[in-house]
């Protein structure tokens, strides 16, 4: 935590908060608390098929517009992911997967927008 600190410091950014625990018991109870408050852009990076869950709430909280990337949907390492994107994409017909175009020597990377 403190090098995160210390990077943001550096970068003179003043509009994180830096929340301790598991984001899908903590993220909960911070949008409920900045209730008017919307997201526009959000890296998914969890590795977790239970961490991904959490998108339908992601979603509800993201501006038109917002960017979401997953950063393991196509990782062989963690299959989790790609089965929850799937599950969450199943239920709004509207989201498009797009895909960056990175180098070939990295696995694809895919984003939505809402």
């Amino acid at each position: 935590m403190r090098e995160i600190k210390k990077k943001i410091k550096f970068l003179g950014l003043n509009n994180i908060k830096l929340i301790k625990g598991d984001f899908t018991n903590t993220l909960p109870s911070f949008f409920n608390k900045y209730k008017s408050k919307k997201i526009f852009s959000i890296n998914m990076d969890c590795d977790l098929y239970k961490s991904y869950k959490i998108l339908p709430l992601i979603y509800k909280k993201m501006s038109k517009g917002g960017f979401c990337h997953l950063d393991e949907y196509y990782s062989l390492k963690f299959p989790g992911p790609h089965i929850a994107c799937n599950e969450f994409l199943e239920r709004y017909d509207n989201i498009k997967l797009n895909k960056f175009k990175l180098s070939s020597s990295d696995f694809d990377r895919y984003y939505f927008r809402k």
